[in-house]
């Protein structure tokens, strides 16, 4: 598990980390939200960026949104990120 604050989430490279919410730390089977509103989203990517200097890929999903509006929520479960309806069962 890594504590809330210690990765990030990427919309398409950019930091959106803030407009997330999250249930608690990373981990399988949480689940990550945001209503991206009119934004077009191509893919989502959460990261854990290492003291190194090379950040490591932890989950990543392509949304593929033409920035028709509405919430989509990514669930990091089984080792995939999924949306939620395409999620298998916990």
């Amino acid at each position: 598990m890594l504590p809330e604050g210690s990765y990030k989430i990427l919309v398409d490279g950019v930091d959106k980390t803030a407009n997330f919410s999250a249930t608690g730390a990373f981990s399988p089977g949480m689940t990550l939200t945001w209503d991206s509103g009119t934004e077009a989203v191509g893919t989502v990517s959460v990261i854990y960026p290492s003291d190194k200097g090379v950040p490591t890929l932890l989950a990543e999903k392509t949304i593929g949104k033409a920035g028709s509006g509405g919430e989509k929520e990514m669930k990091k479960g089984g080792g995939e990120a999924c949306e939620r309806e395409a999620c298998p069962p916990q």
